[in-house]
C-alpha cells in the first residue's frame, strides 16, 4: 500500500516543508495500488490547494484510508475526511474552525472577499456533513464556529470525525492486568461515557479494540472489573462513583428501550390477533429468557380474521350464510368469549340457533 505524506504547511509557502496539490497529484500518478494511505501531520494552509488535494484524493479511483499522526488542522481536517477510513493516534488531533483570510483594498472588493469566505465556508461544510452523516446545523455548530476547536482522538471519535483509534505498540492499554495502566484505561472509559451517543457501546468497543462478539453484559463487565481496580486508586473515588452512576443510567436506558420494543411486539400481535391478551405475561417472559427464539416464534404466528364482523358483533349483523359456530369458536374463542362478556343476548341468540338449547351459564 502506497504512502502519501501530508506534513507540513499546506500550498506554496517560503518555507520548505510545504505540501502542494501537484505534489500530491504526482505521487498519485506513480502508483498502481488500488488502496493508498495518507498521512496528515499539518497546521493546514491553503483552502484552494487543499481543495485541490481533496478532489484529487476523492476521484482517485482508489481506496483512501486516511492516518492522522500528529495534526489534522484547519485545511487539514477536511482534507482528512476524504478517507473511506479515517484512523487515528491516540496522541493526535483535529482542529477546526470557519476559513480565514487578508483582504484589501475597497469596500466593495473586500465585500466580495467576504462573500467568497462564506462560498468557502459552505464548501467545507458540505464535507462534513458528508462524511459525518450529521446534518448541516449540526456541523456548523460542531466544527465551523467562530474559534479553533480542538478534538483529542476521543472527542474526535465521538464527533464522527475519525472511525477509530489506533493504539499501536501501546494497545495493550486497552486490557489492563495491572494497577499501573488502569487509571489511564478508566479515565478513558469516562471520557467516552461524557457523550451523549447512546451508540457509546460501539464507539467503546471500537476505540478499546474489544471483541465484535463481547455483548453488551461483557462489555459493562469489563467496565465493571476497571471499576474495581481504579476505586483503589488514591484520588479515584469520586470519578468512580460518578461514572457508576453514568453507566447505570446507559445500561437502564439501554433495558428499558429493549423492554419498550418486547412491549410493542406484543401488543402488535394481540392486536393483530395473532395472539390472546391473556397470554402477554407468557410471552413477555419468553422474551426475557430467550429474545431472538421467541421474536422468531412471534413473528411467524398468522393472523386470526375477525369473524365477529358480520355476525352481529360489535356492529355487525346476524348473517350465518358464510360462517360456522363450530369451527368460529376454534379459530377464536377469544372473540367468542368477549362476544359472551359484551353482549350476552346476542351469544345466547347464536348458541341457541346452532345448537337448539340456550348455553349453560
Amino acid at each position: 500500500m502506497k504512502d502519501l505524506f501530508i506534513y507540513g504547511i499546506i500550498g506554496d509557502c517560503e518555507d520548505d516543508v510545504c505540501v502542494t496539490a501537484q505534489q500530491i497529484i504526482d505521487q498519485l500518478s506513480w502508483t498502481d495500488d488500488s488502496e493508498i494511505r495518507v498521512r496528515i501531520n499539518s497546521p493546514g494552509g491553503s483552502i484552494f490547494d487543499g481543495m485541490a488535494i481533496f478532489d484529487a484524493l476523492n476521484k482517485c479511483g482508489k481506496r483512501v484510508i486516511v492516518q492522522i499522526d500528529g495534526m489534522a488542522a484547519s485545511m487539514a481536517s477536511v482534507i482528512a475526511m476524504v478517507g473511506q477510513e479515517i484512523i487515528m493516534s491516540p496522541f493526535a488531533q483535529i482542529m477546526t474552525h470557519k476559513p480565514c483570510g487578508k483582504s484589501t483594498g475597497s469596500s466593495a472588493e473586500m465585500r466580495q472577499d467576504a462573500d467568497l469566505l462564506d462560498d468557502l465556508e459552505s464548501k467545507m461544510l458540505s464535507i462534513y456533513v458528508a462524511r459525518t452523516g450529521l446534518s448541516e446545523a449540526e456541523c456548523q455548530a460542531k466544527f465551523l464556529t467562530g474559534a479553533d476547536t480542538w478534538f483529542n482522538a476521543q472527542q474526535a471519535l465521538a464527533a464522527k470525525l475519525c472511525d477509530r483509534i489506533e493504539e499501536g505498540a501501546l494497545k495493550t492499554m486497552t486490557a489492563p492486568n495491572s494497577m499501573d495502566n488502569v487509571v489511564g484505561v478508566y479515565k478513558h472509559f469516562a471520557a467516552m461515557l461524557n457523550t451523549t451517543d447512546m451508540n457509546f457501546l460501539e464507539q467503546l468497543r471500537k476505540s478499546l479494540s474489544l471483541s465484535a462478539e463481547m455483548t453488551e453484559d461483557s462489555i459493562f463487565a469489563h467496565l465493571s472489573d476497571l471499576q474495581a481496580k481504579a476505586s483503589q486508586v488514591e484520588g479515584l473515588t469520586l470519578q468512580v462513583t460518578d461514572l457508576t452512576a453514568k453507566v447505570e443510567g446507559f445500561e437502564a436506558a439501554a433495558i428499558a428501550a429493549r423492554d419498550l420494543e418486547v412491549s410493542n411486539l406484543i401488543d402488535t400481535a394481540i392486536a393483530e390477533r395473532r395472539i390472546l391478551a391473556s397470554a402477554k405475561e407468557n410471552w413477555t417472559a419468553m422474551f426475557k429468557a430467550s429474545p431472538e427464539a421467541a421474536k422468531v416464534s412471534l413473528l411467524a404466528i398468522a393472523a386470526v380474521p375477525d369473524l365477529t364482523l358480520g355476525l352481529g358483533g360489535k356492529g355487525g349483523t346476524l348473517d350465518r350464510k358464510d360462517w360456522s359456530f363450530k369451527d368460529w369458536t376454534k379459530k377464536d374463542p377469544s372473540g367468542l368469549f368477549n362476544m359472551k362478556a359484551e353482549n350476552k343476548a346476542e351469544f345466547t341468540a347464536l348458541f341457541k340457533a346452532e345448537f337448539g338449547v340456550e348455553p349453560k351459564e
